[in-house]
């Protein structure tokens, strides 16, 4: 592998392992959900609605 390959590869790493742990995070927190009882994809649907494609939504985030 020459050295421009390698270097793309290592600086693509980090993206993929911050998306990977947030994708594993919403998993378990899904299986968590589903284990007491609630419908993970109605909280996670209602999460991203009311904080980030509501217009006062992300304000609010970002205020608290």
């Amino acid at each position: 592998m020459n050295e421009r390959a390698r270097m793309s590869s290592i600086s693509i790493l980090p993206i993929v392992s911050s998306v990977l742990a947030i994708v594993m995070a919403f998993v378990i927190g899904g299986i968590f959900l589903e284990a007491n009882g609630k419908d993970a994809l109605h909280a996670y649907r209602i999460l991203f609605e009311r904080g980030l494609v509501n217009g006062d939504g992300l304000t609010e985030t970002f205020k608290k």
